[in-house]
C-alpha cells in the first residue's frame, strides 16, 4: 500500500514530486524531483530548528537600534574605503585584476551555494511555490518541464520568457552589456566568451525588439562578435531606440 502510494502520487510533505492526477515531470525532470526530494526528508528537521532558532533571536538581533548602530559604523567607513577602493582599483587594475576574478568567482559559488541551501529549505520551497504555479499554467514553460506535449524549442523559450515591459526590457539590456563586457576582464579568452554568448545576445535582443526594430538582434551579434567591441552598449541603445518616448530628456520632446 504504502509503495502504491508512493508510486502514484509522491511525497505532499516535501512539494517536489507531483501530486495524483498532475501531469508527470519529464523523465529528466523526474530525476532532479526525486533526488531533492531524498535530501529534504534529511534536511528538513535541521532547516526547522534552525528557523525555530532564528525565530526566536531575530527580534533581539535585529531591529530599529541595532540597523541604527550598524549605519553609524558604516557610513564612516564608506566614505573612506570607496575612493580608496576605486583609487586602488584605477591604478593597480593590472596586479588586482587575479584577485579580481578570484574573488568574483568564489562569491558567486558561495552564492550559488546558499541559494541552494535556501532552495530546498522548507521556507524555500514555500517560497517557490507560487513561481512553479505559474509554470504550470504557463503554455510554453508547462510543456518544458512536464509531459504536456512537444518539447519546445529552446528559441521559443528564449522568445517567450523575453519581458514585455519597458522597464523589465531595460534591465534586462543593461545586464545583457554588463555581461558581455565583462570579457574585458579575460584578455584573449573573453574573446572566445563573447563568440558563445552573441547568440543568445542576439536572441534576447530579438525576441524583445523585433516588432519596432528589427535590425536590433543582427546589431548586437555583430557587436559582441567583432573584436574591441564590447564597450558599445548595443542593447540598450536599441532600447532606446524603440523606447524613446520614455526619455524625454534625451528626446526633447514632451511625454505623452
Amino acid at each position: 500500500c504504502e509503495m502504491g502510494k508512493k508510486k502514484g502520487g509522491g511525497r505532499d510533505d516535501t512539494g517536489y514530486s507531483a501530486s495524483k492526477g498532475e501531469i508527470p515531470l519529464r523523465p529528466e525532470f523526474q530525476v532532479l524531483s526525486n533526488g531533492l526530494e531524498m535530501v529534504a526528508v534529511k534536511t528538513d528537521p535541521v532547516f526547522l530548528q534552525i528557523e525555530k532558532a532564528v525565530g526566536m533571536t531575530w527580534p533581539v538581533i535585529f531591529n530599529r537600534y541595532s540597523a541604527l548602530a550598524a549605519a553609524c559604523c558604516a557610513m564612516p567607513m564608506a566614505v573612506v574605503a570607496v575612493p580608496m577602493g576605486i583609487l586602488a582599483c584605477t591604478v593597480g587594475l593590472p596586479i588586482f585584476l587575479p584577485i579580481l576574478i578570484i574573488t568574483t568567482v568564489i562569491t558567486l559559488l558561495n552564492t550559488g551555494i546558499l541559494v541552494a541551501c535556501m532552495a530546498i529549505s522548507p521556507y524555500g520551497r514555500r517560497m517557490m511555490q507560487p513561481t512553479i504555479e505559474s509554470v504550470k499554467s504557463d503554455e510554453v514553460l508547462s510543456r518544458l518541464f512536464y509531459e504536456a506535449g512537444p518539447r519546445p524549442s529552446p528559441i521559443a523559450v528564449i522568445q517567450h520568457s523575453a519581458p514585455t515591459d519597458p522597464v523589465w526590457q531595460l534591465f534586462v539590456c543593461l545586464l545583457l552589456d554588463l555581461i558581455g563586457a565583462f570579457s574585458y576582464l579575460l584578455p584573449l579568452l573573453g574573446e572566445g566568451f563573447d563568440l558563445a554568448w552573441a547568440p543568445f545576445q542576439a536572441l534576447m535582443m530579438g525576441a524583445m525588439f523585433d516588432k519596432t526594430m528589427p535590425s536590433a538582434k543582427w546589431l548586437g551579434l555583430a557587436e559582441e562578435m567583432l573584436p574591441f567591441t564590447d564597450i558599445i552598449p548595443s542593447a540598450s541603445l536599441a532600447w532606446l531606440r524603440c523606447n524613446s518616448h520614455m526619455v524625454p530628456l534625451l528626446t526633447g520632446k514632451k511625454a505623452d
